[in-house]
C-alpha cells in the first residue's frame, strides 16, 4: 500500500545510567488527539476505524507492558505532516 514504517534504536549514556531509545514511525493518517493514551490499553480500537480493524488492539498494550515490567517509558505522538510515532525508552542494564 506504499506505506513506510521507520524502526530506530539507540543507546545513550546518561547519569541515571545507559538507556536504549527504540523509536517506530509511519506515514498513515496518525491518530486522533484524544486516543493517544488509550492506544496501549487492552483491545482498545479507535472508533472511526471500526470499517478498518485488524487486529484485537493487545500488540501496544503488550508493547508498554514489557516497557513497564523492565522500568522503562513508552508514549505514542503524531508525527508533523502525518504518521504515527511511537517512542519508547528502557534502562540499558535491563537488556544486559
Amino acid at each position: 500500500d506504499g506505506s513506510d514504517i521507520q524502526l530506530r534504536a539507540r543507546r545513550v549514556a546518561g547519569q541515571a545510567g545507559d538507556h536504549i531509545l527504540v523509536s517506530v514511525s509511519d506515514c498513515g493518517p496518525g491518530v486522533a488527539a484524544e486516543f493517544l493514551e488509550d492506544i496501549f490499553t487492552p483491545y482498545f480500537q479507535i472508533p472511526e476505524a471500526n470499517n478498518q480493524r485488524q487486529g484485537t488492539g493487545l500488540g501496544l498494550a503488550i508493547v508498554k507492558r514489557v516497557f513497564d515490567s523492565h522500568a522503562g517509558n513508552i508514549v505514542a505522538r503524531n508525527r508533523d505532516g502525518g504518521g504515527l510515532v511511537i517512542e519508547g525508552s528502557l534502562p540499558a542494564a535491563a537488556l544486559d
